[in-house]
């Protein structure tokens, strides 16, 4: 921990760690909403090719629904992303109904707009988010359409299926499995829905389903289509070896942060003068401590306008964690 001008450290943590289904939306959502959603920041990686949506997961990649263009082997096509498009973009079949699509030539803009393809195994239950392409209109109670304007879409759900006598379970290997539970006002059968509800519905596939896990957004899964009652998307997670290998990118897993480590100044208060130097700082609640100081670190007492200390740093005094302390050694911080 170094600093070139005189800091003042009260504490820190470290945390470690063909044609199918579009979006149809419930009656309390209507249009506007539904149109509004889609276009929020975390769905920019929205994308379509010919009859069927997809979405970006890297600068050159796509990924779509193998029903789209019939289940072929592979193939070419073209590929639309954020008003750019790309043709003779190579596809190919994976799974039970994917294909991996991969253009000559990267999209341009695409930092940030981007969604990894998600390699996790806890969507069981969780809320997603579903962004497609096609037919459109109120699913359920005063149900209209389906209608067809070419406009992105959003509604969301939970991976769950409780609407019928015997539901399949909810994440299989090839998979992800849903249903409608009506509109916030009119909940079908009291079961529990989401705000923005919906389905979908004949006039597109291929659309990503979307989930937010420990801070990050991850595409979870691909339209397939509807089954028996219920609808259907395939599984990401399945094919992840399959979309790295064609593609040779690799995406960040979604971790869980085992560990948090906190240093605060005013536990030294006990041990340390005021003014008297600072040579190790263990943490709360464990051994791990900064030394190994560089120049002098001093402990200021009710150095804060609470009254709380700080470690002063002045110039470029600093204090080193052990690397066998520091599971982050080597990364930026």
């Amino acid at each position: 921990m170094q600093h070139a001008t005189q800091s003042w450290v009260v504490g820190f943590s470290v945390a470690l760690a063909g044609l199918s289904p579009a979006v149809m939306y419930n009656r309390d959502t209507g249009s506007p909403k539904s149109v509004e959603l889609a276009n929020l920041q975390p769905f920019t990686s929205r994308a379509n090719i010919s009859g069927c949506s997809a979405v970006l997961i890297a600068p050159n990649v796509l990924l779509s629904a193998a029903h789209c263009t019939n289940y072929a082997a592979t193939g070419t096509l073209t590929a639309n992303w954020n008003g750019q498009s790309r043709s003779g973009a190579v596809f190919t079949n994976i799974g039970a109904d994917h294909i991996v699509i991969v253009t000559n030539t990267p999209f341009d803009n695409t930092l940030g707009k981007m969604t990894a393809p998600y390699s996790g195994t806890t969507e069981n239950g969780r809320l997603a988010w579903k962004v497609a392409y096609g037919g459109n209109g109120v699913i359920g109670t005063g149900g209209t359409g389906p209608f067809y304007d070419n406009i992105f879409r959003a509604m969301t759900t939970r991976i769950e299926v409780n609407n019928v006598a015997s539901p399949p379970a909810a994440v299989t290997t090839d998979w992800l499995y849903y249903d409608f539970d009506g509109p916030p006002s009119l909940p079908q059968s009291n079961r529990a829905t989401t705000w923005y509800e919906g389905g979908t519905a004949p006039g597109d596939s291929g659309g990503p389903l979307y989930m937010y896990e420990n801070g990050r957004w991850f595409v979870i899964g691909v339209t397939s289509g509807p089954d028996a009652g219920f609808y259907r998307d395939g599984r990401v997670r399945t094919d992840m070896a399959q979309i790295e290998t064609l593609t040779t990118h690799t995406w960040a897993r979604p971790t869980v942060p085992s560990l948090e480590m906190k240093w605060l100044a005013q536990d030294l208060t006990a041990t340390v003068s005021n003014g008297a130097a600072v040579t190790t700082w263990p943490r709360q609640g464990g051994t791990d401590a900064w030394g190994a100081a560089v120049g002098t670190a001093t402990l200021a007492h009710a150095a804060t306008p609470t009254g709380n200390a700080a470690v002063d740093f002045p110039g470029t005094a600093r204090l080193e964690l052990p690397a066998l302390s520091n599971p982050t050694a080597g990364e930026s911080a």
